[in-house]
This record gives C-alpha cells, sequence and structure tokens, in this order.
C-alpha cells in the first residue's frame, strides 16, 4: 500500500474519484453533511484489507458512485452470481 497520501475534502475525493458513469450521465453523488470515511480515519494503523472493505462499504452504503456498485475483488464473482 501507498505510504503517502493527498488530504482533499470528501467532497473533491467523490468528484475525482467516483464520477457518474458516462458524459450523459444524470446520476450525481449525493451531498452530505458527514464524512462517510469517518470508520478508515486511522487507516495507518489498519490492515490494508480491512481499510478496503470499509471503503467499499462506505460506498455502496451512501451510494457515492451513482450508477456503479463496487465489490472487492476476491468477492466479485461470488456476489455477481447472486444478483
Amino acid at each position: 500500500m501507498a505510504h503517502k497520501a493527498i488530504r482533499l475534502e470528501v467532497d473533491e475525493f467523490v468528484a475525482h474519484f467516483l464520477k457518474a458513469p458516462g458524459p450523459s450521465s444524470t446520476d450525481t453523488p449525493p451531498t452530505l453533511s458527514f464524512n462517510p470515511f469517518k470508520d478508515i480515519a486511522n487507516a495507518a494503523e489498519m490492515l490494508e484489507s480491512t481499510i478496503s472493505a470499509l471503503f467499499v462499504e462506505a460506498v455502496n452504503k451512501h451510494d457515492l458512485a451513482p450508477g456503479l456498485k463496487m465489490a472487492l475483488s476476491e468477492n466479485a464473482l461470488i456476489k455477481a452470481t447472486q444478483e
């Protein structure tokens, strides 16, 4: 995992990395009054697998990437066949 980070506000992060799919999409990420990533605030002290799971959970739970569903690669095939 990277050992350097650039701090962004949640809105900036969502706008840069979790854009709605396609230029014609009308889906826009929600405006939040809280930090959906608060559970990974102490990421430096966590296992990478825990950080990944909490990140994916936050993105999906708060619909931060409208029109998309995020999954961990080790679970992608299992979840895809269940839906």
